[in-house]
């Protein structure tokens, strides 16, 4: 039997993947798995879509990652050849996602880069796109 997706496991059953938006609180993802499981699956969505990995802290259930819009237009190869700026910019850390254990689940919150709150349409933005990249 082969893997099977977080959003196809949703068909004919309950959703184990929701983006809950309380009215007057940050949004969130709620993954209704095991720890284990989500922090892997939160890891996998955090290599793809214009995500980087730049660090984890396991422990502290923490994701650092940079974001960059991969709609972007790439420079080219030459600018590439002769640039270390972009490298440098790569491994900088633009948000923070973290992992908490609740009643219902995993919650999984994002933060920019120095653990504050983000404004509500970015961290909808951004919350959408890491759960169309969970595994």
């Amino acid at each position: 039997s082969g893997t099977v997706s977080l959003l196809a496991q949703s068909i004919g059953g309950e959703s184990k993947v929701e983006i809950i938006t309380p009215k007057d609180l940050d949004p969130y993802i709620l993954l209704k798995l095991d720890y284990d499981r989500a922090w892997a699956s939160v890891g996998y969505a955090t290599g793809r879509d214009g995500f980087l990995l730049v660090d984890q802290d396991r422990t502290e259930g923490v994701f650092y990652v940079h974001y960059g819009d991969p709609e972007e237009e790439e420079p080219g190869f030459f600018a590439n050849l002769f640039s270390d700026d972009e490298e440098e910019l790569r491994l900088s850390v633009t948000y923070l996602i973290r992992l908490i254990k609740s009643d219902e689940g995993i919650e999984v919150r994002l933060a920019d880069s120095e653990g504050q709150v983000l404004e509500r349409s970015e961290a909808l933005r951004l919350l959408k796109k890491t759960r169309a990249n969970l595994s």
